[in-house]
């Protein structure tokens, strides 16, 4: 029934075993059969629902374009899962490939199957077999539309599972942005459950706290699926407030990946960059994820590469080049403010800011910011000395983390406009047009609090 290949990652007990599958006559045969056999088996569905068996599937779906999209599934390693998606016509789709990621140290494992042939604006179901072909769960996703010229984006940080608010994640969910950003801090992984004293994690950690993270969050329990693109900060890199001199790199490098679905070989318009760095053109907007730890050199430096690395430098060079319209760069720290207590490009490696506002002037490139990580949300207003026009840098935290009485306002910011220490995250609509960014971004809590909204524009003409 298939065939498979087995890939060894280098570094630590991480195995990837790739399945493709290959025998497409025999494996739609066994598909009509499972749904006939659905069909006529609703007692078996009303015996799970009287014995209150319910096996729940930590799912994220990935990068998407109008017909294929990619996800990700935690499950236990004993469980031999099976993945087909139905549409709302009734008619299944085989996934074009499954990826099994696993940690030899864990009993948890990774199921990543990716689907091809999807058409837009078509409701779709996701839906987890066992090896008997019984149903166990289904989910609900839609594609995304590429060449959509008007957004609508959630953007969130610090998402310490200890401190899990599942109601945050349903408004997000409620208000049906087309994708979701996740600007760092989505794994507290320097710190194991239940404990206070943060310790550098190894391989082994990183798994374990990625793993316990993603059973905890509401949004990857979620009926409905939404595509999330992600970077990091220091704690999902796996140490506070570290960069290169971190041992594990490459390895928090490869766990980072796995857990999240963003291979380009399977989305149209994605592209990978240095370390987890990756970018993403909807319409003519482009999303530019910045891998900020990597290449970071620890505390202050004076070199233009300090914060980024060179070769990370010269990809964002080399994507404006080959972009005219809008560009977005999301930034695990923050970029433009000084904070007292917090890390941000500005303060440890001006030299490597003053790098890409030069590189941003000199392409002639429109560009606002996007960060997380300081535990309370605000919007900067960036003069027009910085860029050569009016813009603004949005930080979206903290969605569920530890807060500090009396932040922001105890924070000075002489840039900022708009400000809360609510737990929330930021919801961004927004069209360009004929070289202008028209936009609205608004902090919400949960029950359908809006904390602040404000109605902005970008162009060459802006200026303070």
């Amino acid at each position: 029934m298939r065939d498979f290949d087995f890939i060894k990652q280098n570094g630590g007990d991480m195995a990837v075993k790739r399945r493709v599958f290959v025998k497409w006559g025999f494996l739609s045969s066994l598909t009509l059969t499972w749904a006939q056999s659905l069909k006529a088996k609703p007692a078996r569905k009303k015996l799970l629902n009287q014995t209150q068996t319910k096996i729940v599937f930590s799912i994220l779906q990935g990068a998407t374009d109008e017909s294929s999209t990619q996800f990700s599934v935690l499950h236990d390693r004993n469980q031999s899962l099976q993945f087909l998606v139905k549409d709302s016509r009734g008619q299944t789709i085989l996934p074009s490939i499954v990826e099994i990621v696993e940690n030899n140290n864990h009993p948890n494992i990774l199921s990543k199957p990716v689907f091809s042939g999807l058409s837009l604006n078509m409701d779709y179901q996701l839906l987890v077999l066992d090896e008997d072909q019984n149903l166990l769960q289904e989910r609900v996703f839609k594609t995304l539309d590429l060449e959509n010229e008007k957004l609508k984006f959630a953007i969130a940080s610090c998402m310490d599972d200890e401190q899990h608010r599942p109601e945050l994640w349903q408004d997000m969910v409620h208000q049906k942005p087309d994708f979701i950003l996740f600007v760092g801090d989505s794994v507290y992984a320097d710190r194991n459950r239940g404990e206070e004293e943060r310790v550098a994690a190894d391989p082994d950690q990183l798994w374990r706290r990625f793993c316990q993270a993603r059973e905890t969050l509401e949004i990857y329990n979620s009926e409905t699926l939404i595509p999330i693109l992600a970077t990091w900060d220091d704690h999902d890199f796996g140490a506070n407030d570290t960069g290169d001199s971190y041992p594990y790199v490459q390895e928090s490098q490869k766990n980072f990946l796995n857990f999240f679905a963003q291979d380009e070989r399977y989305c149209r318009g994605l592209v990978r960059g240095p370390g987890v760095s990756s970018a993403l053109c909807v319409g003519e907007q482009l999303f530019i994820l910045l891998d900020n730890r990597s290449y970071r050199r620890k505390g202050a430096s004076s070199d233009e590469n300090g914060h980024w690395g060179e070769d990370q430098m010269q990809w964002i060079s080399d994507l404006i080049d080959s972009h005219d319209g809008f560009v977005w760069f999301c930034n695990g720290s923050q970029v433009f403010p000084k904070m007292i207590f917090k890390e941000s490009v500005s303060k440890e490696h001006p030299e490597n800011l003053q790098k890409l506002v030069q590189l941003l002037k000199n392409k002639n490139c429109l560009a606002a910011f996007i960060s997380g990580d300081v535990h309370f949300s605000e919007l900067s207003q960036l003069e027009s000395h910085e860029l050569g026009y009016r813009s603004y840098e949005l930080t979206s935290s903290s969605i569920h983390s530890l807060s500090f009485p009396g932040v922001p306002d105890i924070i000075p910011n002489k840039r900022r406009i708009a400000a809360t220490g609510k737990r929330n995250y930021l919801l961004v609509e927004s069209i360009f047009r004929s070289r202008s960014l028209q936009f609205q971004v608004s902090s919400r809590s949960a029950n359908n609090r809006i904390n602040f909204s404000k109605d902005l524009n970008i162009s060459s003409l802006t200026s303070s």
